[in-house]
């Protein structure tokens, strides 16, 4: 090989190894590729400003690589808006009344390829001295129907008639109402015919409307107040197929009905018939069908009041006489006004049926009797039904308590001592096995009686001696456990059922004072007999028992080791308990015993027992033992407050 050759060959692996015999070349124009930097926001996140003000805020953003930046505001607000000012993002802030809360507000910056987000915190507040709004009116026409504030879960209805109802929270109650500037709402208690719980006054002030809502204030007193939205709409959805009645009582009657319109609705329920000073409560079982919205009942029956009287009025013939016409309620239709979640009010038309000889002959041309006409008109009462299920039964173990057998059983004690069951604890020994445990209160001897369950396929059966009762449990309103208890009508051929309470803490530590207040016995059938029955510990010892307290104390009481009280009867009242018990020959004994308190009321065990002589001579010592609910008097009460 010459020199030129080897030198040739020499500089073309020097060019190879140097990359200078590639075929391809870098243009000189070509950026090199750098990483993207995301875009900041910086600056003061939380504000603080009054509602009907208006207020600039900046926030700057960042972007290192000079990239055209976009903003977005997740479910940005009306009274909300912004610019882009170079670096900067300028808001113009300015809520009105319906916007005074802290909102919290997710605003993120993005260059097209990254993005960053930051929360901004705007609280809108009510400035009553510098921004207070004035008041509007807004017409009954406007305000007539449903409105809703799903937040505070309120309910509030407002019939043409100045009637309605209203639901705040876990409180409920019927309503009258005026609107001559203010919204004035007074209350009264749902189906209360007696005794019933104070009105109270609630004044409701309209500070801003639009669309279909107000901004109201609603005043706890003369000077506090809270905010409500209230929504105008309809609210008619029925979410349950079995309701209860809503009332304080051990037993609650069922009722099956929803929104289909090709199946039977059933309504065994009771309602309160109030007309020029007359009240009762009435029991109503009936079928019907829905047609257009509405509960058409097939061919109801006339009812007259459960142990109650007849509404009754004396009318003139047209030969001048005198006739006493009982007029007996007849339900027409019933339809849905509103409901939310378990809570559903329905309005029952009931008309009145003319009777004569007591109530009980029909009446063929009331024409003869020219008045009497003006008492047949379409008259509306509310009705409050509460949602419920069916459940399965609670799975029982040794040292459980269970309840909800009303009535059920009559168990011989001794020769002279009865004990009759109407809604009492079983405590369980066993998953199957359970007693009834009760003590005398004219002997102080306890009694234990056995208590066999066994669940089937539909439920579960109690047995006591040869008594056995099946049922059905469900979930009632306040989140309760009840049994349900299935009867049938022979009658009108229809089934029907009470819910039993099963439920209740029979371990509450009970005090003395909890038993010093004045009671009323919350009882349908004395109440309809315009009977008010008093429960009253006082503090000289004495006590009115079960007696209206018209003429005083009637009996004596005394507080017990295991912290229920004992009401006595039939006592000379500068006697005492124990002396008055050995030596009447009758005496009757309430023992109460606290297991549950309420607003309106408190839950207690009954055990009463007797001494006394039957019609034919004999001698016994019967014992009944019961849940049942005294009304707590509300405010001022007929002999003392509470």
């Amino acid at each position: 090989m010459n020199l030129k050759t080897s030198l040739t060959a020499l500089s073309l692996v020097f060019l190879t190894a140097c990359g200078g015999g590639s075929s391809e070349s870098t243009p000189s124009n070509e950026k090199v590729q750098t990483t993207n930097t995301k875009p900041s926001i910086e600056g003061e996140l939380s504000i603080t400003l009054a509602a009907q003000s208006s207020l600039s805020h900046t926030l700057t953003l960042k972007d290192p690589d000079k990239d055209e930046l976009s903003v977005n505001i997740k479910d940005q607000p009306s009274w909300l808006s912004y610019e882009l000012e170079n670096q900067s993002l300028v808001f113009t802030i300015s809520p009105t009344l319906f916007d005074i809360k802290l909102h919290e507000l997710e605003v993120s910056v993005s260059d097209g390829k990254a993005s960053s987000k930051v929360t901004l915190n705007i609280d809108i507040e009510y400035d009553e001295v510098n921004y207070p709004g004035d008041a509007i009116t807004i017409s009954d026409q406007e305000l007539t129907g449903t409105w809703t504030a799903f937040e505070q879960d309120v309910l509030i209805h407002f019939a043409d008639d100045g009637k309605g109802f209203a639901k705040f929270g876990d409180v409920n109650f019927a309503l009258s109402w005026q609107n001559p500037d203010d919204i004035e709402i007074s209350t009264e208690e749902f189906e209360c015919i007696a005794n019933c719980m104070r009105s109270q006054f609630i004044p409701l002030e309209v500070m801003a409307k639009r669309d279909n809502a107000i901004r109201v204030k609603r005043y706890l007193n003369e000077s506090e107040f809270v905010w409500l939205t209230l929504n105008k709409g309809e609210q008619k959805t029925l979410n349950h197929m079995i309701y209860t009645d809503q009332r304080q009582d051990s037993a609650l009657r069922m009722s099956s009905f929803n929104q289909q319109e090709d199946i039977s609705h059933y309504f065994f329920t009771n309602l309160s018939i109030k007309v020029d000073g007359y009240g009762q409560i009435v029991d109503f079982n009936e079928k019907a069908e829905l047609k257009d919205g509405i509960y058409q009942f097939i061919e109801p029956s006339e009812e007259r009041s459960f142990f109650g009287k007849n509404y009754e009025k004396s009318f003139e013939h047209i030969d001048g006489t005198f006739d006493r016409i009982a007029l007996i309620p007849k339900l027409k239709h019933a339809e849905l006004i509103a409901s939310v979640e378990d809570f559903a009010v329905l309005e029952f038309t009931y008309h009145f049926v003319p009777k004569s000889g007591g109530g009980f002959n029909d009446i063929d041309d009331v024409s003869n009797w020219p008045e009497l006409n003006k008492e047949l008109v379409d008259r509306k009462t509310y009705k409050v039904f509460r949602g419920a299920e069916f459940i399965s039964p609670p799975e029982p173990k040794a040292g459980d308590v269970l309840m909800g057998l009303a009535p059920f059983y009559n168990s011989k004690l001794t020769e002279s001592s009865y004990f009759k069951i109407v809604n009492a604890p079983i405590t369980m020994s066993s998953a199957t096995m359970g007693q009834y445990n009760v003590q005398s209160g004219i002997t102080g001897e306890t009694f234990s009686v056995d208590v066999e369950i066994v669940d089937t396929a539909q439920g579960r059966e109690f047995t006591v001696g040869d008594k056995t009762r099946s049922v059905r449990y469900a979930r009632i309103y306040d989140n309760r456990v009840a049994t349900v208890t299935d009867f049938f009508d022979n009658n009108k051929l229809l089934s029907y059922s009470f819910a039993t309470v099963a439920e209740m803490d029979t371990t509450f530590e009970a005090t003395q004072d909890d038993y010093m207040k004045t009671f009323y016995v919350n009882n349908i059938s004395l109440l309809n007999l315009d009977q008010h029955a008093v429960m009253e510990a006082r503090e000289d010892g004495t006590a009115i028992v079960y007696n209206g307290g018209v003429f005083g104390a009637n009996g004596l009481w005394r507080y017990e080791s295991d912290n229920s009280m004992s009401f006595v009867r039939n006592c000379d009242l500068n006697d005492t308990v124990e002396n008055c018990i050995a030596q009447n020959e009758e005496v009757e004994v309430l023992n109460y015993k606290l297991f549950r308190k309420e607003a309106a009321g408190y839950w207690f065990l009954r055990t009463y027992s007797e001494k006394k002589i039957y019609s034919d001579g004999t001698k016994g010592q019967p014992i009944t033992q019961s849940m049942e609910f005294l009304k707590l008097c509300d405010g001022i009460c007929i002999y003392k407050s509470n």
